[in-house]
């Protein structure tokens, strides 16, 4: 079995990629291609208009969307930050989002690929219990234990 991609042509810089197709995106279009075959709708083709004509932009119904959510102040680009984002938390490493983005440089990635608060707090706890050896009180150049030198004075 040939591993499922979209096939990006047409590109800023002109060069085709394919992006592999997850498991779950995949699901989602074989039950979209299952529910037309039951229909009796043909088409190559996922986004479709009301009259079952392929879009030429995805546009006028991704604005509708939003404001049908109430969203605002949210662009389809901001679609591309998100994936990003969320493939750096999930592990997914920054060569390999450079490839699928299209970037020929990790420069760019890292303007892609903001990561979360809670996430960064998730990666900082991986090193829980790395570190056995602690000081409960911290010491100053004299080597006097804090606390103790107001005992002193």
């Amino acid at each position: 079995m040939i591993d499922p991609v979209i096939e990006i042509v047409g590109t800023k810089n002109n060069r085709k990629r394919f992006i592999p197709i997850n498991d779950d995106l995949l699901k989602l279009l074989k039950s979209i291609r299952d529910s037309r075959i039951t229909n009796s709708c043909s088409s190559d083709y996922v986004f479709l208009g009301k009259f079952g004509n392929p879009l030429l932009s995805v546009k006028n119904p991704f604005n509708r969307a939003l404001k049908l959510a109430g969203i605002s102040d949210f662009r389809f680009h901001d679609l591309r930050h998100t994936f990003a984002s969320h493939y750096v938390m999930s592990g997914g490493d920054l060569m390999s989002l450079r490839d699928i983005l299209g970037h020929s440089s990790l420069k760019m990635v890292e303007r892609y690929s903001h990561l979360a608060f809670a996430y960064k707090r998730k990666m900082i706890n991986n090193i829980n219990g790395k570190f056995t050896i602690c000081q409960i009180f911290a010491k100053n150049e004299k080597t006097v234990e804090i606390g103790e030198e107001s005992k002193a004075s």
